[in-house]
């Protein structure tokens, strides 16, 4: 049997767009694995499988390890995207694992086109990612044991865990310091982590290191939750430009329980129909 997808990337963070009436009796973890595999299949950071009914879109998430995912928000920008090429979506809630967020199609630019989405307010509570042998230093703020020394870091929830540490610059071996993070217990339900470091009064640049992917060009909670954490601490303003490496996108966050909002680009950049088993 084949499978029509589409695939889509923001700021090079790249997601397969599959309907769910397609999937039907189909195992979407061992799907999702097969359709991210970079050299037998289409490849992907993960796979947003979407229902479209009645203008309303849902979204269910996996990540190239076949693990499920509450929230991308680059995924879910471009599905927006997806939807606007399509169906002709220009505003409406997105239901996501990590709950409902509004998102607006604010243009398109030589096949780009531009999403902003509601991410929510910053969930700060230890609840909200649990967290187990970490010292308390704030709210959201965190000492964590590492076997080669306390590091401390923000955490916090936008649907999904983050874990966001400021640097001063990036350490040849960052990624294998963010692997060490999501495997030394403190987060039981796992975690997304995130390095960051000031670039101007309202600019940082970050890396990502992300659950089920590993290292990733550009994540839109990512680039949020660093964004969020930087002006919690003082050390930047809203609207924050976020460099990754695989683009810019813009947060704005006013404090508080105000709502994050994300703003950036998503690209359609192909078609096509899977060949291979399906599981």
């Amino acid at each position: 049997m084949s499978l029509p997808f589409a695939k889509a990337e923001a700021c090079g963070n790249d997601f397969l767009l599959v309907a769910l009436e397609h999937c039907v009796g189909r195992d979407l973890a061992a799907l999702s694995r097969a359709l991210c595999d970079r050299h037998r299949g289409p490849g992907a950071d993960g796979v947003e499988f979407y229902a479209w009914s009645g203008g309303r879109l849902r979204l269910e998430l996996f990540n190239a390890d076949g693990s499920p995912a509450e929230i991308s928000g680059n995924g879910t920008r471009c599905a927006a995207a997806w939807m606007a090429s399509r169906h002709g979506f220009r505003e409406g809630s997105i239901r996501t694992g990590g709950g409902e967020r509004w998102t607006t199609v604010l243009g398109e630019e030589a096949g780009a086109w531009q999403v902003e989405s509601r991410m929510g307010a910053p969930d700060w509570r230890a609840e909200a990612v649990p967290l187990r042998g970490a010292a308390a230093l704030g709210p959201g703020r965190w000492r964590l044991p590492l076997p080669a020394g306390e590091v401390e870091c923000f955490a916090l929830s936008l649907g999904n865990p983050q874990c966001c540490l400021q640097v001063n610059e990036f350490a040849p071996d960052w990624a294998a310091l963010a692997k060490r993070i999501q495997d030394s217990g403190c987060f039981p339900q796992g975690v997304n982590v995130e390095f960051w470091r000031r670039l101007q009064a309202q600019a940082i640049e970050i890396r990502i290191f992300e659950r089920g992917v590993g290292e990733t060009l550009s994540s839109g909670t990512g680039s949020t939750a660093a964004a969020v954490a930087a002006i919690a601490a003082g050390v930047v303003r809203s609207p924050v430009r976020v460099v990754s490496p695989g683009g810019e996108q813009t947060v704005a966050w006013e404090g508080g329980s105000q709502e994050a909002r994300l703003r950036g680009w998503a690209r359609i950049v192909a078609e096509g129909v899977y060949l291979g088993t399906l599981p």
